[in-house]
């Protein structure tokens, strides 16, 4: 949050609030969007009640789930996080934040963090708080994430359109780049159209892989819904 590193541990009791200001370039645009982001920071452990989840988790418009991969015990809890967010928030946009990957590798940690996140639709980042690898990249691409959030169901798109242009492709592996360039839409844009077609049936998310740099890379295949709808 602050740019730096502390090597002091102390544990969140309870929850804190941060504010962490990005900016967001939108797709054909020169000037940047400011996106001023209030992060809750709630404690792990989800051991103090219903109650104050919903009170802690109201209005998130996306979450941030994150595990330690020196500890695998505390990445199968996140969908214990993830699962009644969504319950309340609805189609928020979720990161899975897989942090401390430069204390070694962690292959057990990293495999449960993509089953989460294949799960959830979600990118699965492997960060560094200690060298800050990908933790701007993260934040970031939440903030384009929740923005363009808003901006799709501010100008929603025929889903039969992008049906139509799928179908040519069923059976075939498609990245999250290779679907916005068919659609004719900004990645970003693209991205949760997808992700109600994932939820719809019509997409399956075959693969949530982490690329060398720790960036999500995710793989999409039409499924036989889409091969009925079009016979």
């Amino acid at each position: 949050m602050l740019d730096q590193f502390s090597d002091e541990y102390f544990a969140t009791l309870g929850m804190k609030v941060y504010k962490k200001l990005v900016y967001v370039f939108p797709p054909r645009s020169k000037d940047a969007i400011a996106v001023n982001m209030v992060l809750w920071d709630i404690m792990g452990d989800g051991e103090y009640g219903e109650s104050m989840r919903d009170i802690y988790l109201h209005g998130a418009a996306g979450i941030m789930a994150v595990a330690d991969v020196t500890r695998p015990d505390t990445i199968p809890p996140l969908s214990r996080w993830v699962n009644p967010a969504l319950q309340m928030l609805g189609d928020v946009p979720v990161q899975i934040i897989l942090n401390k990957w430069d204390a070694g590798e962690a292959v057990y940690a990293r495999e449960m963090g993509r089953g989460i996140a294949k799960k959830h639709v979600a990118p699965c980042y492997l960060t560094s708080a200690l060298k800050g690898d990908n933790v701007e990249r993260a934040f970031l691409d939440l903030a384009q994430r929740i923005l363009a959030q808003a901006q799709v169901a501010a100008r929603p798109l025929s889903e039969d359109k992008m049906l139509e242009v799928l179908v040519g492709s069923i059976g075939e592996t498609r990245t999250l780049e290779d679907l916005s360039a068919e659609f004719g839409l900004p990645a970003n844009h693209a991205e949760p159209r997808i992700r109600n077609l994932v939820r719809s049936g019509y997409l399956a998310l075959k693969d949530v892989d982490i690329a060398p740099d720790g960036c999500p890379v995710m793989t999409y295949t039409a499924t036989g819904k889409l091969a009925k709808k079009s016979d």
